[in-house]
């Protein structure tokens, strides 16, 4: 019994682990693409580069595409939304393989500090 904790727990790990590592957010292409549509937009060289700062959310990247091919508010709304639960979704299930493993982790910790006090 105790065996199959052990390895459900650390394939929980690994699993955890992949998620932390697997890449998140935009990618340098759609960040570059961000930036480009923010300078051909124009503006104050503060804002822009205020802005530009922002081209790491996939939001702000939804929305400079959706601008870019001159989309209605409706679908560009749905297009930020879109990109946004997914983000969520991604880390929701990477925080639920975390938490899993740590209780897995503090249960054998537990178990074994049990058995050398009894």
């Amino acid at each position: 019994m105790k065996v199959k904790v052990v390895f459900t727990t650390l394939f929980l790990v690994g699993l955890g682990g992949y998620f932390l590592s697997a890449p998140k957010g935009v990618s340098s292409d759609q960040k570059a693409a961000c930036e480009a549509a923010l300078d051909k937009r124009g503006g104050s060289a503060p804002s822009i580069a205020e802005l530009k700062k922002q081209c790491n959310d996939v939001g702000m990247v939804a929305m400079m595409q959706a601008q870019g091919q001159n989309e209605s508010a409706q679908d560009a709304a749905k297009r930020i939304s879109a990109a946004n639960q997914a983000e969520v979704g991604a880390n929701g299930l990477q925080m639920f393989f975390l938490g899993l493993s740590l209780v897995g982790f503090l249960g054998l910790l537990f178990s074994f500090f049990k058995k050398k006090s009894l």
